[in-house]
């Protein structure tokens, strides 16, 4: 299952990476946000196919990998265009990159305090 979203991040790179020169930056991240809010949401409410819920599970998480492909030069792009400040610009790429480490982190943060409370999280 973590494959899919590896293959899916390579697809998102390069698709949307090409798609944004010929339609445009702003839309193209408009359509990465909409897929990584849309799929995530579907990878939580995954279903069951024949019995096995991995199925819709791996579908779902692979179409979030090609938004989240899509998102990492977009939003590098976005962020240094947008910076009026050369001296500036490379400290905002560092704080859009350096969010991921942070994202990270308080995702495996609430799971080790949320496993430990008992809570059925079905």
């Amino acid at each position: 299952m973590a494959l899919g979203v590896l293959v899916g991040t390579m697809i998102g790179q390069l698709g949307f990476g090409f798609a944004a020169d010929w339609l445009g930056k702003k839309l193209m991240f408009i359509a990465t946000l909409v897929m990584i809010i849309l799929f995530s949401s579907l990878s939580a409410l995954s279903f069951s196919i024949d019995g096995k819920i991995w199925i819709s599970l791996a579908i779902f998480r692979c179409l979030l990998g090609i938004g989240i492909g899509g998102e990492y030069p977009l939003s590098a792009t976005i962020s240094a265009e947008s910076s009026d400040d050369v001296k500036t610009r490379g400290c905002r790429m560092a704080s859009v990159f350096s969010m991921q480490g942070i994202g990270n982190f308080l995702a495996r943060l609430i799971t080790l305090l949320l496993v430990p409370t008992g809570l059925n999280l079905d």
